[in-house]
């Protein structure tokens, strides 16, 4: 229940901070910078993330103030201190680039560095059960580079996805609900108020970035969220952590993981740097085939709530099945991109600069 309320809270102080961040931004002239990617027109606000940083900072040390740890034999302790050095980390800098860019190269070494430290602290993937075997694979020295690099990966797709109003926030907010889920369900305390307390803060903060946006996250807010939502399904420390290892992980955040896949592999082929904006993400490509805004959003949550459910079912259902259930929502979803992909011609068309975006009008979606 504490755990809960560390949401509640999240969500509260989210509700307070982010329009004092609005008025703040707008009267010093902080505003989103436009790139390529974006479809937004208009001012509007970048620094959605220190409200959400702040309030999840404050929710979670209330609750662990409350001795939620202390009810489930965990705390807050010094083995948490390198994942906590790391969080900041990644958020200062994604702060410093939301008043003035830093090159790419740089935040990807930072990222890289704190994704280092969390896995040399004992953070990192280290088996994957077989289906319906007794067997399971152990990756042994290999779990650090491949943990690293899913830490990375995760914390730069939801920045590459953050280019619609109450995307990536929604996205987010039903991964973290589901990591708290997963860990209330596991009988540990201090990652699920990690998890509701990032849920509670981004669902604030999406009171006032649904379309119409009244502010974004910047990359502050991307980065921090994303190194968040990468972190927490390491976390795991119970005798049932194979119910929530790289299967549950992936199985949660495979929108932005898919996304992700399909953005590296098209600038690939086209002889581009991974790191150059386009206009070809997912919901890019489901504009060009005619959907609204809120249709939009709905079929992104939809698919988030449905991908969910079937990570949690490894609590309630043998692991071998669980799998079977995780594994059958990835093709389901593989085959939604595929269709995508198929129609990337009448894509191509429809996503010309010179198309005025209307994501920002919300009476007429």
């Amino acid at each position: 229940m504490l755990m809960m309320n560390g949401a509640l809270l999240a969500c509260f102080l989210s509700l307070v901070f982010t329009p004092l961040v609005i008025w703040l931004c707008h009267r010093m002239g902080w505003y989103d910078r436009l790139d390529p990617r974006k479809i937004h027109t208009g001012r509007i606000p970048r620094l959605g993330g220190i409200a959400i940083f702040a309030s999840f900072s404050l929710a979670f040390v209330a609750g662990s103030l409350l001795g939620v740890g202390n009810r489930g034999g965990q705390s807050w302790s010094g083995e948490f201190l390198p994942v906590t050095l790391a969080i900041i980390a990644v958020f200062a800098a994604g702060l410093v680039d939301d008043f003035r860019p830093v090159r790419a190269r740089y935040k990807f070494l930072i990222q890289l560095v704190a994704a280092t430290v969390v896995v040399s602290a004992g953070f990192h993937f280290r088996f994957l059960v077989l289906p319906f075997s007794p067997y399971h694979i152990e990756f042994g020295w290999f779990g650090y580079p491949l943990s690293v690099l899913w830490i990375v990966g995760i914390t730069n797709a939801i920045n590459m996805i953050d280019g619609m109003d109450g995307l990536s926030g929604g996205i987010s907010m039903i991964a973290a609900g589901v990591y708290g889920m997963l860990y209330s369900g596991l009988g540990e305390p201090i990652p699920g108020l990690l998890a509701f307390s990032l849920a509670g803060a981004v669902i604030g903060y999406l009171f006032f970035n649904l379309p119409p946006a009244r502010i974004f996250l910047g990359d502050a807010g991307a980065y921090f969220i994303g190194f968040m939502l990468a972190v927490l399904p390491l976390l795991h420390r119970g005798e049932h952590s194979a119910n929530f290892g790289i299967m549950g992980a992936i199985t949660v955040l495979i929108v932005p993981v898919f996304d992700v896949f399909a953005a590296i592999w098209r600038r690939v082929l086209d002889k581009r740097s991974v790191m150059d904006p386009d206009r070809n993400h997912l919901h890019h490509k489901l504009m060009a085939l005619g959907f609204s805004t809120r249709q939009i959003l709905t079929i992104v949550y939809a698919s988030g709530l449905f991908l969910g459910a079937a990570a949690i079912s490894a609590l309630y259902l043998p692991l071998a099945w669980a799998y079977g259930v995780m594994v059958s929502a990835w093709v389901l979803f593989a085959i939604l991109f595929g269709v995508l992909h198929a129609l990337k011609d009448k894509g191509s068309v429809m996503l010309r600069p010179e198309v005025p975006a209307k994501e920002n009008d919300w009476e007429n979606i």
